[in-house]
């Protein structure tokens, strides 16, 4: 299901280790799923010294960002999204998803 949706879609651990990504987030940031497992996201997020509100900075379950990111073809894509944290079912938080999609302009 995850893997059709029109939005770009990355799962992360608590420390922003990336678990999962979807096909859209792979076309939108010119990554392959296969080539950032592991890595922290920010490594796709950070490049221009934007920090996505992950633990230390979400006070509440949901936070909206926006932000360009470089793909690999150094083209520049302005994106916009939200992250949201996964908890685990004693309400800890256990991870976050970003669900994320390019600003019309």
């Amino acid at each position: 299901m995850l893997k059709s949706i029109s939005e770009g879609v990355i799962a992360t651990d608590l420390t922003g280790q990336i678990r999962f990504m979807n096909p859209m987030a792979e076309d939108l940031t010119g990554c392959l799923e296969e080539n950032v497992l592991g890595r922290d996201v920010r490594v796709i997020f950070s490049p221009f010294g934007y920090n996505l509100p992950l633990k230390e900075d979400l006070a509440c379950d949901e936070s909206y960002f926006k932000n360009t990111v470089l793909r690999l073809e150094g083209e520049k894509l302005t994106i916009e999204g939200s992250v949201t944290v996964i908890k685990d079912i004693k309400d800890s938080v256990d991870g976050f998803v970003i669900i994320f999609h390019p600003v019309k302009t």
